[in-house]
């Protein structure tokens, strides 16, 4: 049977206004483009959410600190979560569209729009990214998204950071109180060795990898504002090795994601801290399966991330052709 992946966290179809006023790599993707990619690479399918920074708010006002209106959208993510789905619809079968979410403002207009999708089945999930709503995970815990999700068994990811508001550990807590709805902490909360400790007893826990490399450079070059003084016992130096040896300790909670277009990263004024590209992500994948570690490409790849889309119910997805590669060449 042929191996099946799944990019568990990437983001298309709109730009990031507020990387676009700063400006900061990168600024924009189409769902055209991430499936283009997926086609170079061998990806048959990829959860993605909008690009972070919603329209609601100025960017040129919040790279000051103020969050401001920009009078462009009635509600946080409102264009940019009708877009994603617009475009996804071409790719439908090869997509899993989940919706971002502001938790601070119009969370009863947000609920209202996002009924109406779940209810004609165009979405998979939730986002909250932490960073770009300036909100913590601890906020949702008695919200009207929690209800939601619970109501839906919708799946939530939320961006996980260094910094007070967007610590995984208000992410862990939200997944202890609401032990029915499935949590992926983003960007293997940056190797945080308590995090991923105390995840080990909470069940609906989940981390994607999202950008591997990029994080796995930041730990070598100890760089605190993206991943924990208190690190995951590995060398870094060796990424592959790294991924199996995080596999073996998380187990099924791990997920296997890119961040695609983020797969390099630079700082808020700009400036390159990575430069890895998405065939680079993809090529650890190669990597495991030329070391026969097949069995562990598919646990991260392929049934980590249906079980954390699904839940327990039994699921299978089938491979896809290639087929809009092909026509357009």
């Amino acid at each position: 049977m042929q191996q099946i992946i799944i990019d568990a966290h990437t983001h298309a179809a709109g730009v990031d206004f507020y990387n676009l006023f700063i400006p900061r790599k990168p600024l924009v993707q189409s769902t055209r483009d991430l499936i283009l990619k997926m086609d170079l690479y061998g990806i048959d399918y990829s959860i993605v959410m909008p690009m972070p920074f919603a329209m609601y708010y100025d960017p040129r006002k919040v790279s000051q600190g103020e969050w401001a209106l920009s009078g462009l959208e009635e509600f946080p993510y409102q264009v940019l979560n009708t877009t994603l789905l617009y475009e996804s619809q071409e790719y439908s079968d090869r997509l899993f569209p989940f919706m971002a979410i502001d938790p601070r403002t119009k969370v009863e207009e947000q609920i209202q729009f996002l009924t109406q999708q779940v209810e004609r089945k165009k979405i998979y999930g939730l986002k909250l990214h932490t960073l770009a709503t300036n909100s913590s995970a601890t906020v949702l815990s008695d919200s009207l998204f929690a209800k939601f999700m619970k109501k839906y068994n919708l799946p939530i990811i939320i961006h996980a950071g260094r910094d007070t508001t967007t610590s995984p550990i208000h992410v862990l807590n939200f997944a202890k109180q609401n032990p029915e709805i499935r949590v992926c902490i983003a960007h293997l909360a940056g190797f945080d060795n308590s995090v991923l400790k105390q995840s080990l007893e909470i069940k609906n826990v989940f981390f994607d990898t999202s950008p591997f490399l990029s994080h796995c450079k930041f730990a070598v070059d100890d760089i605190s504002s993206y991943v924990s003084s208190d690190r995951f016992n590995t060398n870094y130096d060796d990424p592959v090795n790294a991924l199996l040896e995080l596999s073996t300790y998380l187990k099924s909670k791990l997920l296997w994601g890119s961040d695609e277009p983020w797969t390099s990263v630079s700082n808020p004024k700009g400036a390159a801290l990575s430069s890895f590209s998405y065939k680079d992500e993809c090529s650890i994948l190669n990597q495991l399966n030329s070391m026969n570690h097949e069995n562990t490409v598919n646990e991260i790849a392929y049934t980590n991330s249906l079980r954390f889309l699904y839940g327990d119910a039994s699921l299978r997805l089938t491979k896809k052709a290639n087929k809009h590669h092909k026509n357009d060449h």
